[in-house]
């Protein structure tokens, strides 16, 4: 009995042994572990920033997929699929053309913007100013003495706030083939009319369709607002 007590104490005296060890350099399991997680943390953290860092570095820059076309003296932009090419100003400087280019056609088969600013005929005494509606009367009949026009659709909006008017129109050209035009007016209310026209092959109606009434949308004035 003796020596199973004996051999008892023994064991309980050698495990508490680290236990006073340990206590006697000062470990504590609150003190010096949260140091070490908090240590180890850090490090992580800087690794994960770095490698993120490391990651953007690498990535390829994407490529635009539109941009600005402008006419600095009409003083309007309308943003483009960045691949369409600019064939340059027309209507006195007050517009510019630009095209979607295909392999294996000439010019005259591109799909064909182009976009204008035109000033508003000051009116005859007594008269109310040109509306957009009296404008865009003016600009289907001129284009009919070229060919039977007809209007397919007509649509009334807003673009950045300005009443504007969207039309697709249909018309045979000196060919004998059938082409589609988009046009967009939108009324700019600051003396001009803005015109905005696409000219597209058949085969491409719902795409450029699409395309078309992205740059509408896209009409913005750059005229500096007059100091008061």
């Amino acid at each position: 009995m003796m020596r199973a007590n004996f051999a008892g104490f023994e064991r309980a005296r050698i495990s508490a042994v680290p236990f006073r060890v340990a206590k006697g350099v000062g470990f504590s399991p609150l003190g010096r572990g949260l140091s070490g997680l908090r240590i180890l943390a850090s490090v992580l953290l800087l690794l994960c920033t770095a490698a993120l860092a490391q990651s953007e570095r690498r990535k390829p820059a994407q490529p635009a997929t539109s941009r600005a076309e402008c006419s600095r003296q009409a003083e309007f932009c309308v943003t483009v699929p960045a691949t369409w090419k600019r064939l340059g100003d027309d209507f006195d400087g007050d517009g510019f053309v630009v095209a979607e280019p295909r392999t294996g056609a000439t010019q005259d088969q591109w799909n064909l913007l182009t976009a204008a600013a035109r000033d508003i005929p000051e009116p005859q005494a007594g008269k109310e100013p040109m509306s957009l509606d009296e404008f865009i009367s003016d600009s289907l009949m001129m284009l009919s003495q070229h060919a039977q026009i007809n209007t397919m659709e007509r649509r009334r909006l807003e673009i950045a706030g300005h009443p504007a008017q969207v039309l697709r129109v249909a018309y045979d050209n000196p060919d004998g083939k059938r082409v589609l035009e988009l046009l967009g007016f939108i009324d700019g209310e600051d003396g001009a009319f803005y015109m905005l026209s696409l000219r597209i092959r058949p085969e491409d109606e719902q795409r450029m369709t699409a395309a078309f009434d992205r740059i509408v949308h896209s009409w913005r004035s750059t005229t500096k607002p007059s100091a008061k």
